[in-house]
């Protein structure tokens, strides 16, 4: 939530135009997530989330200093940004990420988690 509140004072600090409620949403679903190995860190951020109404969140309990999610490695190693088998992993990983963000209720999220993984 901290993190939050500051790109919002910049990007406000930018542009006074800007609607608040849309642009948290745009914060949260292209920029911020949270990881942690203590579970207790993830439920005490998912409370200060679920007090602001109406945001979902990215906030999951793992070692974010591991090359794997879900038993699938995720170190790009050699591959360069231009590779096209890489950026075309990295576009199927922004399109699921999407889908899963767009997706408010538990049943369309895991819907969308089972068709990603």
């Amino acid at each position: 939530m901290g993190m939050l509140n500051e790109m919002l004072q910049i990007k406000f600090a930018l542009d006074f135009t800007l609607d608040s409620h849309d642009s948290k949403k745009a914060l949260l679903e292209n920029w911020l997530h949270g990881v942690d190995i203590d579970p207790g860190a993830i439920e005490i951020a998912l409370l200060r989330f679920w007090l602001s109404p109406d945001f979902d969140y990215k906030l999951y309990c793992a070692d974010s200093l591991i090359e794997r999610v879900r038993g699938e490695p995720v170190n790009v190693g050699t591959k360069t940004p231009g590779d096209p088998q890489l950026r075309a992993e990295i576009e199927k990983l922004v399109r699921a990420k999407h889908r899963l963000y767009v997706a408010h209720s538990k049943p369309d999220k895991r819907q969308v988690r089972a068709i990603s993984i």
